[in-house]
């Protein structure tokens, strides 16, 4: 609010305005959007990039996430030409209603133009919301990845920055999420293996020849919940019945023997 002291302009009015709407003020970000509105009513910036952004936030901020995608419809055509805060922001909302994919594709429209986004925070930050569209598609491989990207550019980052220590527990969540599949994928499809011969390059490829619907299984059933993936309804039947093709097999194969 100090820099509205010194001015009025449209740029610093909406900084201004954006900065209250993500620290949650939005009484007064509210009255400097609509203000904006007033002011500039023919102003191509103001219309569809400023004030859908604003309006998203504070969508956001009330969790209306739905509210907030409708809201930067109107920016796309303009995105290229800005600094892609509103393609964040479009992230963003799309995590907030588990479409993982479509989160996944403003994130990655992100890291896929850094010579728009320069040194902003959301060249870093999309690789974080990537890895938690990942995690919602239960593609952990490529979540694990992605976290430690986003962990290793803000390696020299303060370490008490709230959303660095939430991306470094999803991180050990992750690990320790991993596991647990490992552990069940060697019960549920018949894997053994010495443990010092255990390793990524012999269980995931083993694991992924039992197809997607498989491993999401594994998924559910490692965190013994149907609720941590969207769409597990689906795929927990097709899941059973190749997991109780393999018993079959396994049965018949040892029969014969």
């Amino acid at each position: 609010m100090a820099a509205l002291a010194l001015s009025t302009g449209r740029d610093i009015q909406y900084v201004t305005a954006l900065a209250l709407a993500l620290t949650g003020d939005a009484g007064r970000a509210r009255t400097l959007a609509d203000d904006l509105s007033k002011r500039f009513p023919g102003d191509t910036i103001v219309r569809f990039s400023y004030l859908p952004m604003l309006n998203a936030q504070l969508a956001l901020h009330r969790g209306d996430a739905l509210k907030a995608i409708e809201a930067l419809q109107s920016t796309a055509p303009y995105e290229l030409g800005g600094d892609l805060h509103s393609v964040y922001a479009r992230g963003e909302a799309y995590l907030a209603v588990h479409q993982g994919s479509e989160a996944a594709a403003e994130f990655q429209k992100i890291i896929d133009h850094r010579g728009i986004v320069v040194n902003a925070a959301i060249g870093a930050l999309a690789h974080l919301g990537l890895a938690r569209a990942y995690v919602l598609q239960g593609d952990t491989e490529k979540a694990r990845t992605k976290y430690e990207d986003f962990l290793t550019l803000w390696k020299d980052a303060d370490p008490d920055i709230p959303i660095l220590k939430r991306a470094k527990a999803e991180y050990a969540k992750l690990h320790s999420f991993r596991g647990k599949i490992e552990e069940r994928a060697q019960k549920l499809l018949g894997l053994s293996v010495d443990d010092k011969h255990k390793s990524d390059n012999w269980l995931w490829p083993k694991i992924d020849l039992c197809g997607k619907r498989v491993i999401k299984l594994i998924h559910v059933m490692a965190e013994g919940s149907l609720t941590l993936l969207p769409g597990n309804a689906r795929l927990v039947l097709p899941g059973v019945r190749l997991l109780n093709q393999k018993r079959a097999y396994n049965r018949e194969k040892s029969g014969a023997r």
